[in-house]
């Protein structure tokens, strides 16, 4: 029932008005009063990590659009995608950012596709992430042999 009032103090009437005991105006100072208090919120600014370095691959106009993602070798020695560093070749490039936590880790390489899960069209040779940064690693790929 005090919701019921506080959403009736808001919309501009009183139960006393809907009731027929008053006419039915309330001001916004009364509206105000009624509502509970409220912290004041201090906004802030979330940034990014101030230590980045970056890997860049130039693949070139000749796959441009073309798919692309950085693979890491595990102990397996079985190369796994990489979620988060996927996506298209837009002006003959792609860039990634790299975290400080995965400075100088490896090795990874860059496979480029002729579409989402399509066939492989070129591959880089295997490397280690930047090492501090502010660095920028420069990645370029080559051709599938046989294809």
């Amino acid at each position: 029932m005090r919701l019921l009032g506080i959403v009736l103090l808001l919309a501009g009437f009183s139960v006393a008005g809907l009731m027929g005991w008053g006419d039915g105006w309330v001001s916004p100072a009364q509206v105000a009063a009624a509502l509970p208090p409220r912290p004041t919120l201090t906004p802030s600014v979330q940034s990014l990590p101030e230590s980045l370095a970056r890997i860049v691959l130039y693949a070139g106009p000749g796959y441009e659009g073309a798919w692309t993602l950085v693979q890491w070798q595990g102990g397996d020695v079985v190369w796994h995608d990489v979620t988060g560093w996927q996506g298209r070749v837009t002006n003959g490039q792609v860039r990634w950012r790299v975290a400080e936590k995965d400075f100088n880790t490896g090795p990874f390489r860059w496979v480029v596709y002729d579409k989402m899960g399509g066939k492989a069209q070129a591959v880089s040779a295997s490397f280690r992430l930047p090492a501090s940064d502010n660095q920028t690693l420069t990645i370029e790929v080559s051709p599938v042999s046989g294809e």
